[in-house]
């Protein structure tokens, strides 16, 4: 499976006031991007609701459109994602997600909208009681803001969020800031963990290693109080990471299968 760039002529600036009118009584999906997103065919499903948002790499062609839709309306990004723009269609509105936010490396020089500022985020992962060294997730955070501040919305759906209760195990040799050899990701676009992010003694056992599961499920119990807000599938639960190791993901250069063992 590849993804091929999407491309169109134009970029619009939204301000908060104008993206609240945007997604005003329309029916918003968040797409996430879970290792089990390609299993079944759910294009269609996305595609029905009137604004798609999605993740970093987590974007889509006419290849996987059967499986994780066509469309993206709304593309949130942090950093680590920025460079991803060049894949994103002209027409589609950019949310910026400042956790981890470098003032050395800045902000998307395309024109987007920021969401939570760096204290802001900061003070949403201590009401949750967040563990040191975790951050909260891009979703987490879209989440909380589209419930919490760009709320004109009629329903708030949440799809191909699995709060990082999976993972796929494989190889990797791809350029001096990675490590070469076993890598752990939750998300079916495979981002690779650079060298010092990587706990030598990492265990799937010990849950993923950004983003905390409990955490992240007491944020999305939260906003499902609200009848309004949709959870499609496996409602959001804290488990036990599980190894997926026959899962369909993107293999890209430096990504390489591992057999089970």
């Amino acid at each position: 499976i590849q993804i091929m760039p999407m491309m169109s002529s134009r970029r619009t600036i939204m301000t908060l006031d104008e993206m609240k009118e945007y997604v005003r009584g329309k029916n918003v999906i968040l797409v996430g991007n879970s290792l089990d997103a390609f299993e079944k065919n759910h294009g269609d499903f996305i595609d029905g609701h009137d604004v798609v948002v999605r993740f970093g790499k987590g974007l889509t062609d006419g290849i996987v459109a059967d499986k994780i839709g066509s469309r993206t309306d709304i593309w949130v990004t942090g950093q680590l994602r920025m460079q991803t723009v060049r894949f994103v269609n002209k027409s589609t509105h950019i949310l910026f997600n400042e956790s981890l936010y470098n003032h050395e490396i800045g902000r998307p020089t395309v024109p987007h909208l920021s969401m939570y500022t760096q204290a802001e985020i900061d003070a949403i992962a201590a009401e949750y009681n967040l563990p040191e060294a975790k951050r909260l997730s891009a979703g987490a955070i879209t989440g909380h803001w589209f419930y919490n501040v760009c709320n004109t919305w009629n329903t708030l759906t949440f799809k191909n969020f699995d709060v990082f209760t999976k993972a796929l195990k494989f190889k990797t040799s791809h350029s001096v800031d990675i490590s070469d050899g076993v890598q752990y990701t939750g998300s079916w676009h495979l981002p690779l963990l650079r060298k010092e992010t990587i706990d030598p003694n990492y265990s799937i056992e010990d849950g993923n290693p950004a983003h905390d599961t409990a955490t992240e499920v007491a944020m999305y119990q939260d906003l499902l109080q609200d009848g309004n807000v949709i959870w499609s599938g496996e409602p959001p639960a804290v488990k036990t990471q599980e190894l997926k190791q026959d899962a369909l993901v993107l293999w890209t250069r430096g990504r390489a299968r591992i057999e089970e063992e």
